[in-house]
């Protein structure tokens, strides 16, 4: 067991499980369990990290070099869900017939830092070929229509088509917040109206919510928390470390911190309080994946997932 896990064990009801409540899971993927996925491929195993029925679900998926996935189409493609890969580590084969001026058959590698994004009633999936010796790993986020606030497909509509983007070569942008310009981000995938579906989020050096200036933060960063109303998040660490706290309650003052470092990953439903509390500095920044899934922009549609955070504030001292 990592010194990480020794550290916050007996948080949650599982090795690898930091914090288990009905509205939020975090966990080190590290120290999770790998568990059989013969239906996906020969050899084929997951790690399981949120979802119920009719949620959204997510896992971490591994194919060994030389698997072939079951039918060429699987773990992508699906006419009634849509999906979400990233690839964190080896190399993969997957079409690339909806890519500009692509002809017949062409494919594209998923490496590490590619994403997919793959609507309802897309072309599946993965190309019917061995996986290449390195193997393959990705983080796999699958939205049934309703959870991914998404519009059924007319069977009459053409298929909507895919997007794969390679975050590696995509630009690093300023987070929309005018006050604090060195958060930056890449968009890997949107709504249909824009509003951004998966980014890639930096957070530099130095967040320190004792910092005369944390107002000016936006409120994940601040000594503030906070809670959604609708919006469902789901978050990986790519690198680096970030030390955010949770709450059971709002009457509850004192936070329970935990390190976000590379490997946890966060399951977060609406009405989770989080935020940050003074007194706990991240001296490396982090780089995290961020899912941000319930619905499109659109302020009057039924699942709007708002941009602004509820804040929940402290007690008067």
């Amino acid at each position: 067991m990592s010194d990480f896990a020794e550290a916050t064990a007996g948080r949650g009801a599982r090795a690898g499980v930091l914090i288990d409540r009905p509205e939020v899971v975090i966990s080190d993927t590290r120290e999770l369990a790998w568990a059989p996925a013969p239906e996906v491929a020969a050899g084929a195993l997951r790690k399981q990290l949120g979802g119920g029925p009719g949620e959204p679900t997510a896992e971490l998926l591994f194919l060994p070099g030389g698997a072939i996935p079951e039918g060429g189409g699987a773990p992508l493609g699906g006419s009634g869900v849509e999906e979400l890969v990233v690839t964190l580590a080896g190399e993969l084969g997957a079409p690339a017939d909806d890519a500009p001026g692509a002809v017949a058959g062409m494919s594209v590698a998923l490496r590490p830092g590619v994403a997919v994004h793959r609507p309802a009633g897309a072309p599946s999936g993965l190309a019917a070929a061995p996986v290449p010796p390195c193997g393959w790993i990705g983080l796999v986020v699958r939205c049934p229509l309703a959870a991914a606030g998404s519009v059924t497909p007319s069977p009459a509509a053409a298929p909507p088509a895919g997007t794969v983007v390679d975050s590696r070569a995509a630009d690093w942008t300023p987070l929309p917040y005018g006050d604090f310009p060195t958060a930056q981000h890449k968009v890997l995938a949107r709504y249909p109206g824009g509003d951004v579906k998966l980014q890639l989020l930096f957070f530099p050096p130095g967040l320190d919510p004792d910092r005369s200036e944390f107002p000016l933060y936006p409120p994940v960063l601040r000594a503030t928390r906070h809670h959604h109303h609708r919006l469902l998040e789901l978050l990986y660490v790519v690198d680096g470390e970030m030390p955010l706290s949770e709450w059971t309650s709002a009457e509850q003052q004192a936070g329970e911190l935990v390190w976000w470092r590379e490997g946890v990953f966060v399951y977060r439903r609406p009405a989770s309080i989080h935020g940050a509390e003074p007194g706990a500095t991240s001296v490396t920044g982090a780089t995290i994946l961020h899912f941000r899934l319930g619905g499109d922009e659109t302020p009057d549609g039924p699942a709007f997932p708002e941009p602004t955070a509820i804040d929940v504030p402290f007690a008067s001292s």
